[in-house]
Order: structure tokens, then sequence, then C-alpha cells
């Protein structure tokens, strides 16, 4: 059953008329409207009054404030609840009027909001304005986002169905995708470049994301830039320790080296892509000499690699991304389109 949101009610209780209008207005048209009210004076509890306040409005949805009366309490309960969700304000209708006593009068800066008035406990405008007010804001906002949780809901629990291997393929298939958006044609299968094992496999199931740890190469006259894509059910230590060994020195300049010439430099951005959360510590522990950029997500390192062939020293600019806790397909292909956005030509 979905949860009900809840209403925090700051009033003057303890007056015929403001315990009326809550019993006789206000109340029905929250019970209408699903919602649920909380008042503090009409619990039963031996806590500190004032830290229930506090704990209250701390976790309601919203809050409603009539300033019948110039409760001191009243204005610091809907100021404290405005911090952090929205305040609809009433008040009876006199205490507007400039002949009111200057005590009752509501306070000027608040004389700015958009007031619900009341003339009395059986006002049945009031209602009518109140369910207005709250349809049109607070729950307007409410129930798209109930309708936003549901979607969410609805695309974890599909990913959770499908087998592993579907998943991180899914993941890689849709780096890949963006990536090729962006001039990386060509994509291959690194099976370890020491060994001599970089092959190339059928295009569509490279593609379709069947094979892990694979890269692609985009070349101009001053530069070669290299991308790799990797994903896994959890990015551990010795994941990660293995990538960072296949993209550096020897193997580097085996895979790269043929087609460098003097005045160029190289650079590489290798995408770590994690189902399950990875901890900082593991990265900061094994990419020690990185620097975190102010993307949390990203670690870069500036080297050079030696083409004894060639007698070239070419500089070298190596970048980890790293993307985890991967719960939904969406959420992960936005999350990518902003960092590639932002950090990747």
């Amino acid at each position: 059953m979905p949860e009900k949101p809840t209403c925090f009610i700051a009033m003057a209780f303890g007056k015929e008329d403001t315990e009326k209008l809550y019993d006789n207005l206000i109340l029905p048209v929250l019970n209408k409207l699903n919602i649920r009210p909380i008042i503090i004076n009409r619990q039963e509890s031996n806590d500190d009054l004032n830290l229930q306040i506090i704990e209250e409005l701390e976790k309601c949805d919203f809050a409603i404030a009539d300033l019948t009366y110039a409760r001191p309490s009243v204005y610091f309960e809907a100021g404290f609840a405005q911090r952090a969700v929205e305040v609809i304000y009433t008040v009876r209708a006199d205490h507007l009027k400039n002949s009111q006593l200057e005590a009752l009068r509501v306070h000027f800066d608040l004389q700015m909001k958009n007031l619900i008035t009341w003339s009395g406990t059986e006002d049945s405008k009031f209602s009518e304005k109140l369910t207005r007010r709250i349809e049109k804001t607070f729950l307007k906002k409410w129930n798209q986002k109930e309708t936003e949780n549901t979607k969410i809901k609805l695309e974890e629990n599909e990913l959770k169905t499908l087998p592993l291997i579907d998943v991180l393929a899914l993941v890689r298939k849709t780096a890949i995708e963006k990536l090729l958006k962006i001039g990386y044609k060509k994509w291959y299968v690194n099976n370890g470049f020491l060994s001599g094992n970089s092959i190339t496999q059928p295009e569509d199931e490279v593609l379709a994301g069947r094979y892990n740890n694979v890269y692609s190469i985009r070349k101009s006259k001053s530069e070669i830039k290299l991308v790799s894509v990797s994903s896994f059910d959890s990015a551990t230590k010795d994941v990660i320790k293995r990538i960072i060994n296949e993209y550096e020195g020897y193997a580097l300049q085996e895979l790269i080296g043929n087609h460098l010439n003097e005045g160029m430099n190289v650079t590489i951005n290798q995408f770590i892509f994690s189902l399950r959360s990875i901890p900082d510590s593991r990265i900061k522990g094994l990419l020690y000499n990185f620097y975190k950029s102010p993307d949390d997500s990203m670690y870069s390192c500036d080297s050079h690699i030696e083409i004894y062939r060639k007698n070239l020293r070419i500089p070298v600019k190596t970048t980890f991304h790293f993307i985890s806790n991967i719960t939904r397909i969406t959420k992960f292909e936005n999350d990518l389109n902003n960092h590639l956005k932002k950090n990747i030509c």
C-alpha cells in the first residue's frame, strides 16, 4: 500500500475557534486527500515536547501553519519546517486588518505570503481553497515523486531478474554505444597485451557487450586516444590492479608503439563499472600516484612511455573513471552521459 504523506500542523490549540477550525475544516480536507496529520499536543508521549516537535518537523512532508493569535511557537515551527518542506499559511481574516491589535496582527514579513484566510469554523470556502492549494502545490510534487519512485523500483526489479552475465553485458553495451557516438568506432578484446593476446572478436558480439575488458583507439596527427571498458559485479582490489597493469609500461608500448611519432602524446581513459559500491579507500590504495579530480569518480595520472626502437619519450595522461552501485540502466546511462560531456571529448 502506498505510504501516506504527512502534514505537521502548527497552530494555536487551546482556543475554541482554532480547535474547531482543525476538527471541522482542516482535518476533513487532509482525510479526503489521504494525508496523515501530525499534531504534537494530541499525541500521547512522555518524551520532551520540544524534542518531539523538532523530530516531527524533520520527518514531515509539508506543514500547515495557522497564524491566528500570533503564537511565537507557531512562527518558530513554520520557519523551521520551511527550511526543507513547503508550508501553507492560514489565518483568521481579521488578523490582517489594521484595526486588529498589533500583538495579534500577522507579522509584516509573513503578510507577503499567499495566506488562506478563514472567517469562521464552518467556512466552506476555506476548505475549498485549502484543498486546491494542497493539490496544486504539495500533492502535485508528491504524486510526481511517487510516480518516479514506482518507475525506479520497476527498473531495479527488472534488472534484478536478469542473469548477472546479461546485466554486465548490458552495462558494457550501453557504454560502448555512447563511445561510438564520439568517434571510437573499432573495438577489440584485450586478453592480455603482455602475452600478445589482444585479438579481434566478432564485431556484433563485442558491440553487444558480450566481452569484458574491451578497448578502442582513436588517432589524430598529434594524439592517440585509447578508451577501455570493463564491468564487474564487484570491482575488487585484484580486478582493478589487473586493469592498471594491462594498460601500463611495456604492454602499452607494444599496443600503440607502432602508431607513435615524435610530438605525439597519449590519452587513456579507462572505464570501470561495478554493480556493487567501490570503497574510496580501495581506489586510493591502488592509485596512490593518481590525483583525484573534482569529480569524485575520476582519478588521473601524468606519466611517460619509452619507445626504444624510435628513441621517443611520449607523454601519457591516464584517467580512471569509476561508476559503481549500478541498480538500474537508465540512471547509469544518465550518469555516463553527464560524465562523458564533462570529461571526454
